[in-house]
Formats: C-alpha cells, sequence, structure tokens
C-alpha cells in the first residue's frame, strides 16, 4: 500500500505587493512597472512629488502632484496649472507626443494617497490622458510602497 500526499497552498489577498509598484489598466489593459522611481523638488514654497514608473518596454508614466505634504493623506485633482497632472509616454522622454491630463478637455483625473510613513507612499490613481484628438483611460491605478 503506498502514501499519497496531497499539498494546497493559497495566496492570500492580504499579501503586501512589492516595494516600488505601480500598475494600473490603460484602456483596459493591464499595465505594469518594472522600474519605479519618487523623488521630492522644491519650487518656491511648494513640495512636488513626483513618482516615474517605467515597464519593459520603456513606455512611461508620471504623476506630478504639487503642494505635498507627508504628514497628510490628499486626494489631489488634476488642474490645468500643471502643478497636479499625469503624463504617459511611449519613452522615458516626454514631448509635445505624451498623453498628458493637461492636453484633455476636460481635465480629469485625480490621485489619493492612502498611506504615507516616514520611508513609503501608497496610494490609487485614474485619469484620461491626451494628445491631439486622442484620449487613453488609466483606471484601477495604484502605487504600493514607493520609497522616497
Amino acid at each position: 500500500m503506498g502514501l499519497a500526499f496531497l499539498s494546497i497552498a493559497a495566496c492570500s489577498s492580504d499579501d503586501p505587493l512589492p516595494f516600488n509598484y505601480v500598475r494600473f489598466q490603460l484602456d483596459g489593459e493591464i499595465w505594469e512597472t518594472t522600474q519605479t522611481t519618487t523623488s521630492f523638488a522644491n519650487l518656491g514654497p511648494n513640495i512636488i512629488l513626483n513618482i516615474q514608473a517605467t515597464r519593459a518596454d520603456g513606455q512611461t508614466l508620471e504623476i506630478r502632484i504639487a503642494d505635498f505634504n507627508v504628514n497628510d493623506l490628499f486626494i489631489f485633482v488634476a488642474n490645468a496649472s500643471g502643478n497636479n497632472q499625469i503624463r504617459l509616454s511611449d519613452t522615458t522622454f516626454f514631448d509635445n507626443n505624451s498623453y498628458t491630463t493637461l492636453q484633455c478637455d476636460p481635465i480629469s483625473g485625480q490621485v489619493s494617497i492612502t498611506t504615507v510613513d516616514e520611508l513609503q507612499i501608497s496610494g490609487t490613481f485614474e485619469a484620461v490622458v491626451c494628445v491631439g484628438n486622442e484620449e487613453k483611460v488609466i483606471s484601477q491605478g495604484i502605487f504600493e510602497r514607493l520609497l522616497y
């Protein structure tokens, strides 16, 4: 008589996502990062948060948030001044051929900061980005455990 073993493995939906992780749907297709950088810049009295995520084919997403404060959780809405915007480029360079919230009429997009601590930031985002008369829809976006 032989012995039989049954092994069952389950993944919990509570498992944390990896550090420096960005994912969203672009016109319904999943987009995941292979490299993400997070930086801060001082622009006068404002602190600007820049998140730049690049995937394997070079397509790059940038989220820019003005008036960022690590002590507060905010919802930032894309605006015409360009202080808060989301951009998407087929390369790591942004130019007039890049899709951006600024080129849409009306401007539509928001970023919600859900977690901030002394080492990392997490949140969600969505937007419509445009170039000329073309638009792309960014939905179900998350950035998780971005180190800064």
